[in-house]
């Protein structure tokens, strides 16, 4: 080792050389820096050496790589596995930006692949049309485009290429069932060539489709319309194609222009879509209740069906909704999405709507009475999804969930629902009922980012006095098992344990739950899980996700851990880490008027 500096002992210090020393210490650092430019050739040597390490090394992991491509396990698959994975991955939706349907995609991989594919028809059953957007000019005020712009001829090759795309897959198919989808947005008129031009060329593509209408199983149309009297409706125009294969239909029409009756679209469909012909046994209808009594169907064949529009144009209520149903006697699964805005009266509709088969009810929306549960009469439901809203909480007489559960409470399996719309002896009721339940999914309303309140009258000054319902300790302790008392078989019958067959539980818990809820949780998971796993009187409780309006929960885990709990399945979460990050909220007080309430949300989870 080199000996230390002479100086060393005027390291950081204030001290000034004199001329003598700054020279001697200059011969210090001349003789170190040749040492360093050393030490530096030295590197650049290994560094050298390491470059051409490194690239011999990648010749021989080339090799490698392209031999043990040649024994991958995937170029050894059957063709008939091969052929189950082709038709699984073309029976998905593409990612959005993927420029080549799936089939395509598959076809151009190897020849093996290819040929594979083009053997069979199924591959190219399923056919996805997405008509791409018209040009349009800079400003409204422009001219309409002309025939001879260069962004229409472009327009126009995309349309004739997708028409070969579509003649090639209806080739292909060799009179299999298609599965047909069909995306179109109408341009808007003042800013393109006219509607009439654009129907050209969604006409263009959909003539293939038109000449093997009877191959159809599902179809899929989704219109974005400008104007009420669309062109585009004619796409709607199924009488003359006589679908009687279609078994599949979805109807998603949205109409830009919002308040304004769409009765002049229809005319030249004698105002009705005619599906008679077709023995259709799913539907799903996206558009406004008035459209939707337009379709001619054999309405009692459905087994699947799924109505409504979140847009308040659409108007469809519990009372449109009970008009539908009295005509879909077989039905086994149906969703329901209520508009804002719409009615809640079921007046004049008093009738019990009997649904002999439904198992599975989905509702989403406005539903703000029970009347809607007390008149549908579903002797077979086991699955319940309620993820209706309202304004204030609805208590035991007004909850439709109440009424559900009270009916149906022992034969339901799966039951997802928002507790937040209850008040808090309505949502002891509702598990109090759900005696069978094997899923829970408990959902507290979303959090608006920012919400103002306008209070009018005397200011009284301090937080704002909020009540939540809660998933609270007497839920809780109902909810968990006596893990600590021994049971004999005379204690069954007074057993208190709600929810015994609880399975799975999913739970969003909002505000006003405090670190006692978290302590509260762990011991029902400790319990539930420790005497389902010795089959006592409860079920395991295989999956578990809770989501904590504020943190910590780092310590949840570890804490069941400790207790010899086994956590796989099992995960928390908090919507805020702490205290500090929650909402704020602002009361500013105006003289005469009232108080604005503001309330700013900094979402983010962990």
């Amino acid at each position: 080792m080199e000996s230390l500096s002479p100086f060393a002992h005027r390291f950081n210090t204030n001290y000034v050389p004199n001329p003598l020393e700054i020279e001697s210490i200059k011969g210090l650092i001349d003789k170190r820096q040749v040492a360093v430019d050393s030490v530096d050739d030295e590197l650049r040597a290994l560094d050298q050496q390491r470059q051409a390490l490194v690239a011999k090394k990648q010749i021989h992991v080339e090799y490698i790589s392209n031999h043990r491509k040649l024994i991958s396990p995937v170029r050894r698959l059957h063709p008939d596995i091969l052929l189950s994975i082709f038709l699984l991955l073309v029976s998905t939706t593409p990612p959005s930006g993927q420029t080549l349907p799936p089939a395509v995609s598959i076809s151009h991989i190897c020849r093996q692949w290819r040929d594979l594919a083009l053997l069979n028809p199924l591959v190219w059953a399923h056919i996805d049309i997405t008509i791409p957007g018209y040009p349009v000019n800079p400003s409204p005020s422009s001219d309409e485009l002309s025939l001879d712009d260069p962004r229409v001829s472009r327009w126009q090759r995309k349309i004739e290429l997708l028409r070969t795309v579509t003649q090639a897959f209806v080739d292909r198919s060799q009179g299999c069932p298609l599965h047909v989808s069909f995306k179109a947005k109408e341009p808007s008129a003042s800013r393109t060539l006219g509607a009439a031009h654009h129907e050209q060329g969604w006409r263009r593509v959909l003539e293939p489709l038109y000449a093997a209408s009877n191959e159809w199983k599902s179809l899929n149309l989704c219109l974005d319309l400008e104007a009420t009297a669309s062109r585009l409706i004619g796409a709607l125009k199924l009488p003359s194609l006589k679908p009687l294969g279609l078994r599949h239909l979805e109807l998603d029409i949205f109409y830009n222009q919002v308040g304004v009756e769409s009765n002049g679209s229809w005319k030249f469909l004698r105002d009705k879509i005619d599906l008679q012909g077709a023995c259709l046994t799913s539907l799903t209808a996206t558009m406004s209740a008035s459209d939707l009594c337009r379709i001619h169907s054999q309405w009692d064949k459905l087994v699947f069906l799924s109505v409504g529009s979140t847009h308040e144009s659409s108007h469809f209520g519990p009372y449109e909704a009970f008009n539908i149903l009295a005509t879909t006697p077989n039905l086994e699964r149906c969703v329901i999405q209520f508009s804002s805005g719409a009615p809640q009266s079921m007046h004049p509709f008093r009738q019990i709507v009997r649904l002999p088969k439904l198992r599975d009810l989905t509702i989403h929306g406005p539903l703000a009475r029970s009347e809607f549960a007390a008149l549908l009469d579903t002797p077979s439901l086991v699955r319940l999804t309620a993820l209706y809203t309202h304004t204030s909480c609805l208590n035991e007489e007004g909850s439709p969930m109440v009424e559900w559960a009270r009916r149906y409470g022992a034969q339901l399996s799966h039951v997802s629902f928002i507790y937040s719309h209850l008040t808090q002896s309505a949502f002891t009721s509702v598990l109090e009922n759900l005696t069978n339940a094997v899923s829970l999914d408990l959902q507290a309303e979303d959090e608006t980012t920012i919400s103002v309140q306008l209070q009018v009258g005397p200011q009284t000054g301090g937080q704002l006095e909020e009540t939540h319902t809660l998933l609270d300790s007497s839920l809780l302790q109902r909810l968990t098992p006596r893990l600590h008392e021994p049971m004999t078989a005379t204690d069954i019958d007074g057993y208190d344990c709600i929810c015994p067959k609880l399975e799975t539980l999913l739970c969003t818990l909002g505000k006003g739950h405090s670190d006692t809820t978290k302590g509260d949780i762990t011991e029902f998971v400790e319990a539930r899980r420790k005497l389902g796993k010795k089959g006592g009187l409860v079920a395991w409780l295989g999956k578990v996700d809770v989501t904590f309006w504020v943190g910590p929960i780092n310590e949840m885990l570890e804490d069941l851990q400790s207790r010899g709990v086994n956590t796989e399945g099992v995960s928390f979460k908090a919507r805020y880490a702490d205290e500090r990050s929650t909402p704020c909220l602002y009361k500013l007080p105006i003289p005469g008027v009232g108080t604005i309430c503001i309330s700013m949300d900094h979402h983010h989870e962990h």
